[in-house]
């Protein structure tokens, strides 16, 4: 397990270090990284100032983490924050040994729980790697004086917020106005990587590395329910299941139920 506690002392936005390497013609080489990290994280029509983005990048540090990483715990005080660079974390409720055992869902990239680092306080879900990821750290409280001082960060910021409040609107209502097989192949669809088969035709792969027990938790239904729904959606050839490997056969199929 990584160590979660704050490993930065909290300096000031105007880095003397990267003053130094700007000064001296060099350039500042986790600026890159991390701009792309950042940019892909908020809405992509408002293009960050590159100062916004030197002051960040000059306070974030990079950390890689594997497997089963706790990156948040819940109660614990937002005063770090987290960038999702690369890889995939889950996020929900930690059991009693350390298991993952509600997950709410999974992110890929994107600011970890940005509601909760804008207004303070503590962070309300447990987030573990499901996969090697690369995140970035900074001070919250740098995060917030640089959106202050900068408009154009603080109003993508706050678009991003708006969009996550959307979609949990839209997360809702599916929950109150789709079936159950609709919200799975919903699910199917949203974690599927696409693979190319030797016919041409569009396929996609999920690997189901969770316990059936938190995606039934996800889709609000029991896993006997899902594994029931997997089996239909098979019967109909949709899917393809084989071990902990979901084959989608038809996307154009599982779209429109999805969508139904």
């Amino acid at each position: 397990m990584m160590d979660t506690a704050p490993a930065l002392q909290r300096p000031t936005l105007r880095s003397d270090h990267a003053h130094l390497l700007a000064q001296e013609g060099r350039p500042h080489l986790a600026v890159g990284a991390f701009g792309g990290a950042l940019q892909a994280a908020l809405p992509p029509r408002a293009p960050l100032p590159a100062d916004a983005v030197d002051e960040l990048a000059a306070l974030a540090r990079q950390r890689h983490c594997q497997v089963g990483d706790v990156v948040v715990r819940r109660g614990q005080p937002a005063d770090t924050c987290w960038l999702l660079g690369s890889g995939r974390v889950a996020l929900g409720v930690l059991g009693p040994h350390g298991v993952l055992e509600h997950v709410r869902g999974t992110q890929t990239a994107g600011w970890l729980d940005p509601a909760t680092v804008l207004l303070g306080g503590s962070y309300m879900e447990d987030v573990v790697c499901e996969m090697p990821s690369s995140l970035w750290q900074m001070p919250a409280a740098a995060l917030r004086l640089c959106c202050a001082r900068h408009p154009t960060l603080m109003n993508a910021m706050a678009e991003t917020l708006a969009r996550s409040v959307q979609q949990l609107k839209l997360d809702v209502r599916a929950l109150m106005t789709k079936d159950v097989q609709a919200r799975c192949a919903s699910w199917l669809l949203e974690h599927a990587t696409p693979r190319p088969s030797a016919d041409g035709t569009a396929t996609a792969e999920v690997e189901l590395n969770q316990r059936k027990r938190s995606v039934a938790l996800q889709l609000s239904t029991t896993p006997e329910t899902f594994s029931r729904v997997l089996s239909q959606l098979r019967s109909k050839g949709l899917i393809a299941v084989q071990g902990y490997r979901i084959t989608l056969l038809d996307l154009v199929a599982l779209r429109k139920l999805a969508e139904a």
